[in-house]
Formats: structure tokens, C-alpha cells, sequence
């Protein structure tokens, strides 16, 4: 546009060199004369060619002036009034005449977006100040995410809330705001806080749990891909309310870990496969508050390092991914108990590749290892209640734990790319009524000032005390 300005401008000033006027012809030499009469009409013939040059000149002169008041005067008058009206309002006013105005832009160059570096997630920090990162090997083509989180605890006030006038039960609203990001994950699991037997036993709360059995139902449909039942309260009910829970599941057709029915059922391999990837999950536990003899060949202790690293090998042995839920550590303490540490180390060098820790009740550290073969292993030590009636502030907090795996499909070998955690909150109000599980970043102060934990721990729930724990227990590069 700007070049074709330029070539009109250029022609209208080609255009306006002035030709002989019509019927005049160039002025002629006359032939040279002797005598006063030839230099006086030579000297009269010149004066008479000046006047007609000066004559010519000002009347061009003339004609450019007409033309200029012409044009100016009637633009005035149609502009002027409204420029003066509009000064007031308008710093600017530009007045557009009929005469076409010739100028030249330069062309400015769009802004081009800068990409956002995407290097590498930093995965831990050795003592002596190493930096590590998660491989990003493109070779590793073949993706895979698994995600974790707290205690799934349903205590008595919860499930009456959650009853129906027909009897029956209704758990999803207390799911809805954290379904998507569990079903976002290529495979979820989460501890099932308590025996699920209510076809054969009264449900029940604390100290002894029986919680409907729809609850494995309303986790399954939530986005949840495996079920674990390694936990203190599993034989709340008896050996018999062991089986009940995993027969109902079965039934059902849903996948668990951490309970098993016989020595049998325990040495098999307890699977999920997405994306092509089939995954293994163990689950382990420090003790259950009922004892049992009837119990044996059932759970996996803690204390039984020899059947672990045992039941770790050869599940890496005949899938891709092994996934262990450990339910260890001290009730309400937020420190890590050097058992925790010492397994953790231990378990990530026989071949597990995420471990996800639960019992506390805390919010506990989540934190990156690295095998003696260079391999990483997410560890989250404590995953917090994930939904619980608690009635401390520190209880009520959780994290969905998100680790991302890739396999090199010329090799078959799996390594952790990523790891990413969401905190949460269980939210309540009254005595708790209204329960939901938020993201803790859509969390307002408005909404921790209505829960209900204040009634119950004289304290008020607020946004900042929830964040200084997670940013006590999380390093900041793995919080979304």
C-alpha cells in the first residue's frame, strides 16, 4: 500500500510540467540587424518577453492561491464548527480533507510470541547441592500417568448425612469438584479407610468402621481404577468383614490390593492396564487395631521385608509399573518415622516405581528417591485424610499425587517423567453438613470462614494456614 502511495505521488508531479500555452508558439531568433533601429526593437522585443514571462508566473501564482482557498475554506466550514464543539472532549481531532493526502508508512512487523521454556522438572536436590531431573528422553514415546492421594475415611456424621429417605445412600456430592482430575488420570487409586460389609453387618463409625458398601461403588465411578485395603481399620468387623469387603468388590468387578483372601490371592498380581501399560499394586501395613489369627496369609506387614522385596521383584518381573501403598507412620505426628525413610530407600531399589503413604492423618512430605541404578521414585509419604468428618484444620487437608511414567517401546524400559500434586481440602459446614472435597486452589477465605471445623476446634479454618503446610511438606516445582 505504502509503494503504490509513493507511484501516484510520483506521477501527479511528472504531470505537472507545464506545456506551451494552445495557439502560442515558442518565441523565434530573430536575424541580427545594424543600426539604431535593429538594437531598439531587439531591446523592445526582450521587455516584451520579460512582462509576458512575469505575467505568466503570476498567474500561476494566482491560480494556486484561488485554488488553496477553494479547497481549504469549504473544509473549514464543514469541520469547524464540530472542531470546536469536540475540543473539549477530544484531545486530537484529525480533519480529513477531499485532497488526497500522499504518506508513507513503514510496515511494522507482527510481535512474534516467545515459547515458554519447558526444560526438564527438577526432581530432587542431593545433599551435596546436585540437581536432578526427570528424564525427558524422547525415546520414551509411550505415556502413562497414575495418580494417588489420601485416606478415604467415612465417618459416622458423614454416611448419615449421606442418607436417603429410602434408606439408601448418596456419596457423589461430596465427590464432584475433584472427579475430573481423577478421571483425568490414565489410572487412579486410593485407600479405602475401612471395611465395606454393610450386606452382613450394621454400618458403623469410629472406633470400629463398617461403611456402606455403595462407597466402593461411588470411588469407582469418581474415576478411581483400584481399590486398596491395607489399613489399621481393616478388621474392624473381623476376618469376616475382611472377606465380605472383597468378595462385594469382586463381584463388582473392581480391582484391589492390600486385603487378600488367602496366601493364594496375596502371591498373585494385582493389576491395572492402560494405554498399554499394565500396572501392579502391593499394599502394606504397620498393624490393624483388631488382631486376628485368622488373619494370616491375608495382609502384608510392614515388618516383613523379606516378603516384600519378594512380592516387589516379581511384580516388576511381569509388568511395567509397580505401584506400593504403605500405611506406616505415627497417628498425628508430623514427622517421618525412620521405619518410613529406611522401607521407602529399600523398596525403591528391589523395583518400585511410585509409593504412595497414607495413615497419619497429615499432610506429610512428598518427595523424589533415586536407585542405586539411577532411577526415580516419587514418594508420597503421607497423603493426608482424602475425605474424612475430622475435626482438626490439619485432618482436613489431602493431595492428589500425580506421577508421570514413559516407556521406551525399542527397550520396554520405564522411567517417572514428572510428578505433579493438587492439594485439597474436605470442606464442611455445622456439624458436618454440606461435605465436599475442594481443590485447595479454588478455596476461598469466605468458604474457610463457614467451615464447620471452628465449632469442633475452636479455630477458624483460613486459606493461609492450609497453604503454610503444603508448602512446608511440598517442594514448589511439583505443586499445580
Amino acid at each position: 500500500m505504502a509503494e503504490e502511495k509513493r507511484d501516484r505521488k510520483k506521477a501527479q508531479h511528472n504531470g505537472a510540467k507545464r506545456t506551451p500555452a494552445a495557439g502560442k508558439k515558442p518565441a523565434q531568433s530573430t536575424p541580427a540587424r545594424t543600426g539604431r533601429r535593429s538594437s531598439e526593437l531587439i531591446r523592445l522585443e526582450r521587455e516584451q518577453q520579460v512582462r509576458r514571462q512575469l505575467l505568466l508566473g503570476g498567474g500561476a501564482v494566482l491560480l494556486f492561491l484561488i485554488l488553496l482557498v477553494g479547497i481549504i475554506i469549504p473544509a473549514v466550514r464543514r469541520h469547524g464548527a464540530r472542531d470546536v464543539e469536540e475540543t473539549v472532549q477530544t484531545p486530537v481531532e484529525v480533519v480529513q480533507t477531499e485532497q488526497p493526502v500522499v504518506s508513507v508508512v513503514e510496515s511494522v512487523p507482527e510481535p512474534v510470541e516467545e515459547e515458554t521454556p519447558s526444560g526438564p522438572q527438577l526432581a530432587l536436590t542431593t545433599s551435596d547441592g546436585e540437581e536432578i531431573y526427570f528424564n525427558q528422553d524422547p525415546a520414551y514415546s509411550e505415556k502413562l500417568t497414575i495418580l494417588g492421594t489420601g485416606d478415604n475415611i467415612i465417618h459416622e456424621q458423614l454416611f448419615l448425612n449421606a442418607r436417603k429417605e429410602d434408606g439408601s445412600y448418596d456419596f457423589t456430592p461430596y465427590y464432584e469438584r475433584v472427579k475430573p482430575f481423577i478421571e483425568e488420570a490414565d489410572v487412579a487409586t486410593v485407600n479405602q479407610e475401612a471395611p465395606i460389609a454393610s450386606r452382613i453387618f450394621e454400618v458403623s463409625g469410629y472406633p470400629r468402621f463398617n461403611v456402606p458398601a455403595v462407597v466402593a461403588d461411588t470411588l469407582i465411578d469418581t474415576g478411581f481404577d483400584m481399590l486398596n485395603f491395607a489399613n489399621n481399620h481393616i478388621l474392624d468387623q473381623g476376618v469376616s468383614g475382611l472377606i465380605e469387603s472383597l468378595d462385594y468388590v469382586t463381584e463388582k468387578g473392581y480391582p484391589y490390593c492390600g486385603a487378600y483372601t488367602d496366601e493364594d490371592d496375596r502371591a498373585m498380581l494385582h493389576t491395572v492396564e492402560a494405554n498399554g501399560f499394565k500396572v501392579a499394586f502391593i499394599g502394606i501395613l504397620d498393624f490393624t487395631n483388631q488382631e486376628s489369627d485368622a488373619a494370616d496369609g491375608k495382609l502384608i506387614w510392614t515388618s516383613s521385608e523379606s516378603r516384600i522385596e519378594s512380592l516387589i521383584k516379581n511384580a516388576k518381573a511381569n509388568a511395567d509399573i509397580v505401584v506400593v501403598h504403605a500405611h506406616w507412620g505415627d497417628e498425628n505426628e508430623e514427622y517421618l518415622t525412620d521405619g518410613m525413610v529406611s522401607l521407602a530407600q529399600k523398596m525403591a531399589e528391589w523395583g518400585a516405581d511410585l509409593i504412595l503413604g497414607n495413615h497419619t492423618h497429615l499432610l506429610q512430605q512428598v518427595r523424589v528417591l533415586r536407585n542405586s541404578e539411577g532411577k526415580l521414585v516419587p514418594v508420597q509419604y503421607g497423603g493426608g485424610n482424602f475425605i474424612s468428618g475430622q475435626k482438626e484444620r490439619a485432618n482436613l487437608l489431602s493431595v492428589l499425587t500425580t506421577a508421570d511414567f514413559a516407556r521406551n517401546p525399542q527397550t520396554g524400559d520405564v522411567i517417572c517423567t514428572g510428578l505433579h500434586c493438587r492439594p485439597i481440602v474436605t470442606h464442611y459446614t455445622g456439624d458436618r453438613n454440606n461435605v465436599c472435597i475442594y481443590p485447595l486452589a479454588d478455596y476461598t477465605d469466605e468458604l474457610a470462614a463457614e467451615h464447620g471445623v471452628k465449632d469442633f476446634e475452636g479455630e477458624t479454618m483460613t486459606t493461609s494456614y492450609l497453604w503454610d503446610i503444603v508448602n512446608k511438606e511440598i517442594p514448589s516445582q511439583f505443586l499445580q
